[in-house]
């Protein structure tokens, strides 16, 4: 396992910014190469109103960067 980082965001464009969702970042080497494996989520924040937003800008989802 290499290093990890945790972030929390929300997102800039809804009213009360409640809507957010975390990131983790891990540093692996995999074949020889440098990667990242970026985890993103919701953090499981409840909206306000019925009229909020229920989607962020940001997809959730699983992401590998390799270094090139």
């Amino acid at each position: 396992m290499g290093i990890l980082i945790w972030l929390i965001f929300t997102e800039p464009n809804s009213a009360t910014n409640w809507l957010g969702g975390e990131i983790s970042i891990e540093h692996f080497q995999e074949n020889d190469e440098e990667k990242l494996l970026v985890v993103i989520y919701r953090n499981g924040s409840y909206p306000p109103s019925e009229n909020a937003p229920q989607e962020m800008s940001v997809p959730f989802g699983e992401y590998v960067l390799t270094k090139q």
